[in-house]
């Protein structure tokens, strides 16, 4: 669910503030308070006075047939499953009617914790509790806000048949009566073949969200956004905030972060376990910069550093390339084609090079993104005076060889005229002398 800001909401609509209250029968639609890809949500109140979360989803709204009977199938197939786990988020009632179909959810608790108030009430999601672009959670904030979300991820990816969420991002995690919960289960669908890839962007894998390795990346975005990334420019690995007042777990984090977005992770319960281990600060945490996790959670599933027949291992270096690490050898020789993890030190000087290095980087980005307008437009202008002066140029050159051919034409027809005067006055001679003349 995208949260609307209070002046939005006031007006009605959808940001627009032309668009009208849908009537949904025994509901008294009172504002829009979010809405998504494929319908709106709304504070309304039921027959009783109580306020609830109202989605509706019209068949003029949404762009395809499939995508309708989709969201309604998904709402549906997850009624079973409501109330039998606190971190998703409950449904309460589901309707349809001719060109549209909806259902209820409890409301969220109100962003600035005033009692319920329909003419200033906002909802709390996660969105609404990060400070902005550009900054960062408390990481220990944005962790206790995804662990919830985790043990939702893992009851639907266990369930029967297996359910993906596909679309796990801070909008859709509200919070009620103070604890995080799993929104917007419009998309929520079984793993199959040829599934439609959907993804909210910057929070998804390439490819979408097919099986439960994606939904743990879309929690790692999450945790990424939190600490000051910004998604919509694409997955850079340490935010420039992290640099500049770093946190002393962030590094811990970010191996988790770095673990998500390899799509390393195929249980939440793992990935819950590694980021409760960032909490207390367990040596054992991954950690980033560099370094790998000493001894893995027996239940994980994520690519090792394999070892070459010479004792090394292969150890990805932190800018994207791969380096080859002298390890000294175990005891136990080990055999051909194992692997372990090792763990390779950073020294404080070189994570301080780094920091520097990434925000010189950001900065670098900055200055192109707001610099490239004018190097276009020079750019164009330089092309334009090029064809300005090859065109003067040609101009002068037709010029002079005009000149030079009518200069060449009155000289030609100077000494032909005067070669015709000479050629006259010779024949006269002649004749003057002949004695019977010409």
């Amino acid at each position: 669910m995208t949260q609307k800001s209070g002046a939005d909401a006031a007006k009605g609509g959808c940001g627009t503030g032309t668009r009208p209250m849908p009537q949904v029968k025994n509901f008294t639609v009172i504002k829009t308070i979010g809405g998504g890809g494929f319908g709106s949500v709304y504070l309304a109140h039921d027959l009783t006075g109580n306020p609830c979360a109202l989605k509706v989803v019209k068949r003029s709204d949404v762009d395809e047939n499939y995508a309708y009977t989709r969201e309604y199938e998904s709402v549906c197939t997850y009624m079973p499953l409501r109330g039998k786990n606190p971190n998703l988020i409950e449904i309460l009632h589901i309707g349809k009617e001719e060109d549209f179909f909806y259902y209820t959810m409890p409301i969220a608790d109100d962003v600035q914790g005033r009692p319920y108030d329909p003419a200033t009430y906002e909802p709390k999601t996660l969105r609404s509790l990060m400070p902005g672009k550009g900054k960062a959670m408390p990481i220990k904030k944005a962790i206790a806000a995804v662990l919830p979300i985790l043990d939702a991820l893992e009851f639907l990816h266990r369930a029967v048949p297996q359910r993906l969420h596909r679309d796990v991002k801070p909008d859709n995690i509200v919070y009620i009566d103070g604890k995080p919960v799993l929104g917007d289960i419009g998309i929520m669908t079984e793993p199959k073949p040829g599934m439609t890839r959907v993804l909210t962007h910057g929070y998804g894998p390439d490819g979408g969200v097919v099986d439960a390795a994606g939904d743990l990346y879309s929690v790692g975005m999450v945790l990424f956004e939190a600490s000051g990334g910004d998604v919509k420019r694409g997955y850079v690995y340490l935010p420039t905030i992290q640099c500049a007042r770093p946190s002393p777990l962030f590094p811990m984090l970010s191996g988790v972060i770095d673990n998500a977005h390899a799509l390393r992770y195929t249980s939440a319960r793992v990935m819950k376990t590694d980021l409760e281990r960032v909490l207390s600060g367990d040596s054992d945490a991954p950690r980033s910069s560099g370094t790998q996790r000493k001894a893995p959670h027996p239940e994980s599933q994520r690519k090792q550093l394999p070892v070459t027949a010479a004792g090394k291992a292969l150890v990805p270096a932190r800018i994207g390339s791969t380096k080859t690490v002298p390890q000294k050898r175990a005891k136990a020789k080990p055999r051909k084609g194992t692997e372990i993890i090792i763990t390779v030190p950073v020294p404080e000087v070189v994570s301080k090079a780094y920091c520097a290095a990434a925000g010189a980087v950001e900065v670098a980005k900055d200055t192109v993104i707001e610099n490239a307008p004018i190097v276009l437009e020079n750019a164009r202008a330089s092309v334009q005076y090029a064809k300005d002066v090859a065109l003067y140029k040609g101009w002068q050159a037709q010029k002079g060889v005009t000149k030079a051919t009518k200069k060449m034409g009155r000289k030609a027809s100077k000494t032909g005229s005067q070669l015709k005067k000479s050629a006259l006055r010779t024949l006269k001679k002649i004749g003057r002398m002949l004695p019977f003349g010409l």
